[in-house]
């Protein structure tokens, strides 16, 4: 994620304007997943976790929340691992 690289050299800026530093992070987690499920109609977990740099146990809480925010449509195979 390129806002990690952007938060650690603009520290004192994110401060300045009160920057949930957290909260940026789970935005991008979100935009990405977004991102990544537009280029194909099946994304397997591993995939996503790399692409969210999260555990492939938390893959699920990630796409249920896109979901929920009427930003994609998913089903999940969690035999196949697959969104």
């Amino acid at each position: 994620m390129d806002y990690l690289e952007f938060a650690k050299s603009y520290k004192s800026l994110l401060r300045a304007h009160s920057v949930n530093h957290e909260e940026c992070i789970a935005n991008m987690r979100v935009l990405s997943l977004c991102s990544l499920a537009m280029k194909s109609e099946e994304v397997c977990y591993a995939d996503i976790a790399e692409a969210l740099q999260i555990d492939i146990e938390d893959v699920e809480h990630w796409v249920i929340k896109a979901t929920q925010a009427g930003l994609m449509l998913s089903k999940m195979d969690q035999f196949e691992q697959v969104e």
